[in-house]
């Protein structure tokens, strides 16, 4: 049974596979580009960072 599902799973992609390219070519050519950012860039100037972590633990065991 579940390798039935498992080819129909497969059969369903292949046939929907040229809407999915069809797709993502369409977003491709419709997706607004936005000039670059003015002024300098500039690399390896990073502040330090600290990162607080709040929240429930899961225990293992």
């Amino acid at each position: 049974m579940r390798v039935i599902l498992l080819y129909g799973l497969q059969l369903c992609f292949l046939l929907l596979l040229p809407v999915i390219i069809r797709q993502g070519k369409r977003v491709k050519e419709n997706t607004v580009r936005l000039p670059e950012a003015k002024g300098e860039r500039t690399f390896g100037q990073q502040q330090e960072l600290s990162l607080l972590h709040i929240g429930e633990a899961q225990l293992l065991g």
